[in-house]
């Protein structure tokens, strides 16, 4: 990713109420996540200096900025606030589980925005590695749901 665009996409989070932001393009997963002031104690300055870590590249950005890319799959996010639901009722199995391969275009789960159902479905085929929230829970727009592998 361009470093135009990687600024321009901190600068949208920092000016926003939103505390993270992911991003899947080409193969690279950009992660921009705000940490709260109460967060970082005296104790522990947060450094300016990148870091390696074995599959992650991170850099610490303005203090309380992160930026992560990672290349271990596909972020699936939610594309507006609501209510999470991995099932389409509370009896019903969920639509996926962790270790099950998906398609392109399977249902992935709902999200229940105003009264209003919205099936979330996989813009990419591969297996459920994770499901990052709980059923039943609020989420933002932009949150992250579940990670796909190739």
């Amino acid at each position: 990713m361009e470093l135009a665009r990687l600024k321009a996409l901190i600068d949208l989070v920092s000016r926003s109420r939103i505390s993270e932001l992911e991003i899947t393009e080409a193969g690279e997963r950009i992660r921009i996540s705000r940490s709260s002031p109460l967060s970082a104690s005296p104790e522990t300055p947060r450094s300016t200096e990148p870091r390696h870590e074995p599959a992650a590249e991170s850099r610490h950005l303005g203090g309380a900025m992160e930026a992560r890319v990672e290349t271990d799959g596909h972020i699936v996010v939610a594309p507006m606030f609501g209510i999470f639901h991995r099932a389409p009722s509370p009896d019903s199995a969920p639509f996926v589980e962790i270790g099950q391969a998906v398609e392109l275009g399977q249902k992935l789960c709902i999200i229940e925005a105003m009264k209003t159902f919205n099936t979330i479905g996989s813009d990419v085929a591969g297996t459920v590695a994770e499901i990052l929230v709980e059923s039943g829970q609020e989420i933002e727009a932009g949150r992250p749901l579940l990670r796909i592998a190739p």
